[in-house]
């Protein structure tokens, strides 16, 4: 009974703001009950000031951020429970979701049931058109700025020691965003030619890391070595998001969502890897479905975020196949308000030679 009990803990744990005491008594009878600890006293906790983030700043010409944590909140709390699950509690966080964990569960079914296991000769293919927002101030003082594509393709080996290959360039579509358009033209932003690179050809990807022998993986580059020693169940993978988050980007919670998004982008993590991942990313407080029908050239999937004060970064998956098909920026508030400020597209295949689409 310790997950049911373990559940109940963490539903108390992030519903809405009541008074601290109260609520963090209940949380750690809760938590207690369910380790087996003996009970816990709660009374002459400090309460903090957190009106404003420390070491916070107003910068002259610019709008500071709104520091919207709640008055009740009690930080640097951290609750071990018995299962060995690293939880960093805050009182006054969201509830977790459950359409959000209902749908990335589906999407760990997913990717649990599709087979990923290349044959050997045979290669994955990971093709990304991103569209990146240029601004520009020209020669008279104007600005403007555009949506311009880029393109990546990768070719990923069955065997790791194979050869892989990376080819990178730009397409010259740009789309007009905001601005001067007229001065945009006139400078040829919105007509710029195709550009490209030399390839990039190596075994286990070594002309970047090694990922074969590497042993400083991390999210956005898992080694061979970094994978396998991933955690195989979700408790232990939001564990090690969130330790790996704490005390960086915005949130913990954010830079939770931001760090299993880097490692869903390499496309390298095997599916079972996935499917622990997103159940995992069905556990941090904050995640909402922002679009339950977003499009990404012409692929459709769900858009999760964690809503930031000035700007929405989506991670888009395909929650029947369990596949990560993209991510998108837009622009909250303001006179941008609601304005995509880039996104990547990812299409996936296997193929059965180098440089093969």
């Amino acid at each position: 009974m310790l997950t049911d009990d373990l559940d109940a803990a963490l539903h108390t744990l992030y519903r809405p703001a009541e008074a601290d005491a109260e609520l963090l008594g209940r949380m750690r009878s809760r938590l207690d009950a369910a380790s087996g600890a003996a009970p816990t006293a709660t009374a002459g906790i400090p309460r903090p000031d957190i009106s404003r983030p420390v070491g916070a700043r107003v910068v002259a010409g610019h709008r500071p951020r709104t520091w919207r944590r709640p008055a009740l909140l009690v930080a640097a709390v951290v609750l071990l429970v018995g299962t060995g699950l690293l939880i960093p509690t805050w009182i006054g966080r969201p509830a977790l979701s459950a359409a959000v964990a209902a749908e990335l569960n589906r999407a760990a079914d997913g990717a649990a049931s599709t087979p990923d296991t290349l044959a050997p000769g045979t290669f994955r293919y990971l093709d990304t058109h991103a569209w990146y927002l240029n601004t520009t101030v020209a020669a008279g003082g104007s600005m403007y700025s555009v949506l311009a594509e880029s393109r990546r393709q990768q070719w990923i080996p069955a065997r790791w020691k194979d050869n892989w290959m990376e080819r990178r360039g730009t397409t010259g579509a740009a789309v007009f965003v905001a601005g001067d358009e007229r001065a945009a033209r006139a400078a040829g932003a919105l007509s710029e030619p195709a550009t490209s690179e030399p390839d990039l050809v190596g075994p286990c990807q070594d002309y970047f890391t090694n990922l074969c022998t590497g042993t400083e993986g991390y999210w956005a580059v898992p080694t061979r070595e970094w994978i396998a020693a991933l955690p195989d169940d979700p408790a232990g993978m939001l564990n090690r998001l969130a330790s790996d988050a704490r005390g960086r980007g915005r949130s913990d919670e954010a830079e939770m969502l931001v760090l299993a998004t880097d490692a869903l982008r390499t496309g390298l993590l095997p599916a079972s890897t996935r499917a622990t991942l997103y159940r995992a990313m069905a556990m941090i407080p904050g995640v909402e479905i922002t679009d339950d029908r977003a499009n990404l050239d012409g692929e459709t999937g769900t858009a999760f975020a964690i809503r930031g004060d000035d700007n929405l970064d989506e991670t888009i998956i395909d929650t029947t196949t369990g596949t990560f098909i993209g991510e998108r920026q837009t622009a909250l508030g303001g006179e941008d308000d609601g304005t995509v400020t880039g996104y990547t597209a990812i299409r996936t295949a296997v193929v059965s030679t180098l440089g093969a689409s």
